[in-house]
């Protein structure tokens, strides 16, 4: 909503600087420039929820993570186990259980993270995948990361320029420093 308004007021400051146009011989792109910006990054920065709510709603199937990521995240505390349900009480569905509904679901693992899944006899720790970097998918680095960020340096730069915010930082340093 705010992306919407900022967007429409920069609109707005780009037909009221097209009186200048003529007398300037701006080009399109000086004029509208911030706009194009402010609207580039509105929809890149809402990639990421669009992503989230289509994969909640079943219309996309792309996974963010990578299926069974050798990250691991441990449970804290330490829990060793030889079986999952060694991992809590509260089953909360396949080979994952919690100490208590709502709290985070683990299965048991291997303790370096190698694999997954537990031979007979062996003990393992209470783990979950990770949701670190290294277990993004392809998907995930191109939206929560390339459309997020690039999303956020777009609006920084519209803004500045808008705001001619790069012009009055120089010309009150020129005048701080004398020069």
């Amino acid at each position: 909503m705010l992306m919407t308004f900022m967007s429409c007021y920069m609109a707005h400051e780009a037909r009221t600087k097209r009186r200048y146009r003529h007398a300037s011989s701006a080009s399109c792109w000086i004029i509208h420039g911030p706009t194009i910006l402010m609207i580039l990054a509105s929809g890149l920065i809402l990639m990421d929820p669009l992503r989230h709510y289509l994969q909640d709603q079943g219309y996309l199937r792309a996974s963010m993570y990578i299926p069974n990521c050798p990250t691991r995240s441990y449970q804290t505390p330490p829990r060793s186990c030889t079986q999952s349900s060694e991992c809590g009480a509260h089953h909360c569905g396949g080979e994952f259980y919690a100490d208590r509904q709502g709290q985070d679901c683990f299965t048991c693992g291997m303790a370096d993270g190698a694999a997954v899944g537990l031979t007979a006899g062996h003990v393992g720790r209470c783990s979950k995948g990770a949701e670190a970097f290294a277990c993004l998918s392809r998907i995930g680095w191109m939206v929560t990361i390339a459309c997020t960020y690039i999303g956020f340096v777009c609006f920084v730069v519209g803004v500045v320029w808008n705001t001619n915010l790069h012009l009055k930082i120089r010309n009150r340093w020129k005048l701080l420093r004398g020069t």
